[in-house]
């Protein structure tokens, strides 16, 4: 009878031998506004543009155009989405007028689509197509809107919002994408209370992010996190407002649902 195996023990450097960073500082992906290889939220109230923001850091990174036409990207690169409340049409229709807006056209960006009716976080066989996905494709950026919709679990459980969380922070190690999560943020948020302590959920939301920020609400603190305070609300309303009128031509006259 074989003697059982011992288990390998894990791997160990010493602090002198981890790789260095070739920048002293990090960079941005999106600058001032999302690191580069950050994971992290876009979070916000119902009606606060979040999937709007989403879609046009999307194509600002695809296109290598500044962000809001304020914020530059560096180091410009494919992006994947997966919008898993729009249909197809919206999707393309909300991702037209942003392209319009950045006088670009949409067929010479670098974005990709995942079409599938279904994907799940806390599902090992979606995570290993998600990672496949990724490594084909070599992102700079993912895009997942929105979290709930992704998951089954208790978003309160701290346990449970732990383990699911820390899917994308290892498929961000192995592809070196940044990942974007859209999240809801809780009805009733105190006035003085933390940016991300406003996030729907347990705290381990805000203990995972390196960077968020959330259209018009006025947060500040961690990270990369900003409350887009080079653009007035009447600046950042406008600029949004004249994306859904668009969207509303390009309907011929139809009314248009513009869910955020």
């Amino acid at each position: 009878m074989t003697a059982p195996v011992p288990p390998a023990p894990f791997p160990v450097v010493r602090p002198c031998e981890l790789c260095a960073s070739a920048a002293s500082t990090t960079p941005w992906l999106i600058d001032q506004l999302w690191t580069a290889q950050a994971v992290g939220i876009i979070g916000g109230t119902p009606k606060t543009y979040k999937t709007w923001m989403a879609l046009e850091m999307a194509v600002a990174v695809a296109s290598g155009s500044a962000c809001l036409s304020t914020f530059g990207v560096p180091s410009p690169g494919p992006v994947l989405l997966y919008a898993a409340e729009d249909s197809q049409s919206t999707l393309r229709l909300r991702l037209e007028s942003l392209t319009h807006h950045h006088a670009l056209q949409l067929r010479h960006l670098d974005i990709r689509v995942i079409t599938a009716d279904s994907l799940r976080l806390d599902r090992i066989p979606d995570q290993e197509r998600l990672e496949a996905t990724l490594l084909l494709h070599r992102l700079a950026l993912l895009i997942l809107d929105p979290l709930v919709r992704l998951h089954a679990i208790d978003e309160n459980a701290a346990g449970e919002i732990a383990a699911l969380l820390g899917y994308p922070r290892l498929l961000q190690r192995k592809t070196g994408a940044a990942i974007a999560l859209v999240h809801h943020a809780r009805k009733n948020v105190a006035a003085n209370g933390g940016a991300g302590y406003s996030l729907r959920g347990s705290s381990d939301l805000y203990a995972w992010v390196d960077a968020e920020f959330a259209p018009k609400s006025g947060m500040n603190g961690k990270g990369a996190e900003r409350d887009l305070v080079d653009l007035s609300d009447d600046e950042f309303e406008r600029l949004l407002n004249s994306l859904a009128n668009y969207c509303a031509e390009k309907q011929a006259g139809r009314t248009l649902n513009i869910a955020r």
